[in-house]
């Protein structure tokens, strides 16, 4: 799957592909949407997510929205570029969320 192929995948197809994408090709893709879409980097925005979410009170979707709006304060702080979409704020979370889910995993089963 290319960067681009991301913003134009429906999102019924778009949470299976990125369930099969490797952690490294997820990291590519999140590092390529951060820096285009706003010079918003790759290492601060993960590391701030990682750090919130033990934090984070709500569950399901309330979670979701607060590390998405987490991932948009980091695009308003780096960027003097046009706002990014909401389309693409949600996407970048998405990834985000499935690299942490990953990362995760990986820790913990080895």
């Amino acid at each position: 799957m290319k960067t681009h192929e991301i913003l134009s995948t429906s999102e019924a197809k778009l949470a299976p592909a990125l369930a099969e994408l490797k952690i490294k090709e997820l990291e590519r893709h999140a590092t390529k949407l951060l820096s285009s879409k706003g010079n918003a980097d790759y290492n601060t925005v993960m590391q701030a997510v990682i750090r919130a979410l033990p934090k984070l009170e709500s569950q399901g979707p309330e979670r979701f929205k607060e590390v998405q709006n987490l991932i948009h304060i980091h695009f308003n702080l780096a960027s003097t570029a046009p706002p990014v979409s909401d389309d693409v704020l949600q996407r970048i979370t998405v990834i985000v969320m499935v690299l942490i889910s990953k990362k995760f995993d990986r820790i913990h089963n080895g």
